[in-house]
């Protein structure tokens, strides 16, 4: 397996934009500069951007004891992973926290013979390095993934047959009836989900696919600093 390494960024950078800025300061992301590169922190930061309009109490469970048991859905290459233990870490200063990460096509190869699978564990090494949060990147189905999570991070799960196979997954994988309800036994028993999708019609969409989970609260990400060239919704299900 080929190794995959970034060249970093120089150590008094910081993002052009103000919100980026405040990101940058906030959730003290400079210790990354030597290792990511400008195009991860665009993804990074665009990610930490939807991330921190969510409410604190979602990520509190009802027992302060033991870690945090935390599951990221459809990581990709995880370029963004230093976000998701930033935004944990700065809820969560002293407890415990995992961080699973699990994506169904990290085999896929990049221009550099590199796979999303060794990116993925670059950017989870060096997050787990700065952060202290266990970080481990599952390369697999999430229908075959095991265990219990008290906070599920689905950030744009594919709804349409198109997008799927633009992503570079196979058509015969694509069920997202069978996905969300198996995403669902994941969660503990006091468990939250939050979700992020792209246009109104997606978090509609999904009220139909779970279940048992209940849409507690949704809101507009206006002026996210997200790639996307959608408008963009949270969601949080409980």
């Amino acid at each position: 397996m080929r190794k995959y390494r970034e060249k970093g960024i120089d150590a008094d950078w910081r993002p052009p934009t103000e919100r980026g800025r405040e990101l940058f300061r906030i959730y003290a992301l400079a210790p990354y500069t030597p290792f990511f590169s400008r195009a991860t922190f665009d993804e990074l930061l665009g990610a930490l951007d939807l991330l921190d309009r969510v409410s604190p109490s979602l990520t509190t469970t009802s027992t302060t004891s033991g870690s945090l048991r935390v599951l990221d859905v459809g990581s990709k290459n995880w370029a963004y992973v230093g976000a998701l233990t930033a935004w944990l870490r700065r809820q969560h200063p002293s407890r415990a926290l995992e961080l699973t990460g699990v994506e169904i096509a990290g085999s896929r190869r990049y221009w550099d013979l590199t796979t999303r699978e060794t990116r993925a564990r670059y950017f989870a090494e060096h997050a787990s390095a700065v952060s202290g949060v266990q970080v481990r990147f599952v390369s697999r189905d999430v229908r075959e993934l095991t265990g219990e999570f008290d906070l599920v991070v689905w950030l744009f799960p594919y709804l349409l047959e198109e997008t799927h196979r633009a992503g570079g997954l196979p058509a015969s994988r694509f069920d997202p009836v069978s996905t969300f309800a198996h995403v669902e036994t994941l969660l503990a028993p006091s468990g939250q989900l939050i979700l992020a999708n792209q246009g109104e019609w997606e978090w509609r969409r999904v009220d139909g696919l779970f279940r048992k989970l209940k849409l507690k609260t949704q809101l507009s990400c206006e002026g996210s600093m997200h790639a996307s060239t959608h408008p963009l919704w949270l969601s949080h299900w409980a």
